[in-house]
């Protein structure tokens, strides 16, 4: 049986993903972000860390930092789970922090469970050689804080655009609210009742 330690700050994708290993035999564990998640390997080792990438406290950048510098936790394979669209350059990133491979959301269960089956077999016949923390660690540094700022510019910027377009949607239902009670559409609305 195959220990798997999941981290993901979203409660539900958690309870769902545990559902789907656990039903498929594997031992699971869950933490909601990266500092929980070294508290628990450090309660029981993993065979397998899943982890999304964005999260609050400590994001799966820096959890993989964190357990690839780690003497104890280095060789078991870290994976991204994500539903970012990562660029090459973020992927670099990730493969020079040590992460051992990537599962894309969405997917289906089934996939899901072979993607993660496939990551243990790799791991068991030998083809799977999970990375270590690189010696240029102070550059690896530099290019995670840019990749961090970066992401947080994408997410203002996402934000930003998604509170414009919730602005231009209140505006209208408030000016269609205003039409229906002017007194113009309440003798048109009046009118229409008298004729049917």
């Amino acid at each position: 049986m195959t220990r798997i330690l999941l981290v993901d700050n979203n409660e539900d994708n958690l309870y769902l993903l545990q559902t789907i290993l656990s039903r498929a035999g594997h031992e699971v564990d869950t933490a909601t972000d990266g500092e929980k998640a070294l508290q628990a390997a450090e309660a029981n080792v993993p065979d397998v860390v899943i982890s999304d990438i964005f999260m609050p406290v400590m994001d799966g950048y820096a959890l993989c930092r964190a357990w690839k510098s780690n003497e104890r936790f280095e060789r078991i394979p870290f994976v991204f789970y994500t539903g970012t669209c990562l660029s090459r350059e973020d992927e670099e990133l990730a493969r020079s922090l040590g992460v051992d491979g990537f599962i894309r959301k969405p997917m289906r269960n089934k996939d899901f469970v072979a993607a993660v089956q496939d990551v243990i077999e790799q791991q068991q016949s030998g083809r799977l050689k999970a990375r270590v923390m690189p010696a240029d660690a102070a550059s690896t540094g530099r290019r995670y804080s840019e990749a961090r700022i970066l992401s947080l510019e994408e997410r203002i910027d996402l934000l930003e655009r998604a509170n414009r377009e919730l602005q231009n949607q209140l505006k209208e239902r408030a000016d269609d609210a205003e039409q229906l009670q002017s007194p113009e559409a309440a003798k048109d609305a009046k009118s229409e009742d008298h004729r049917s």
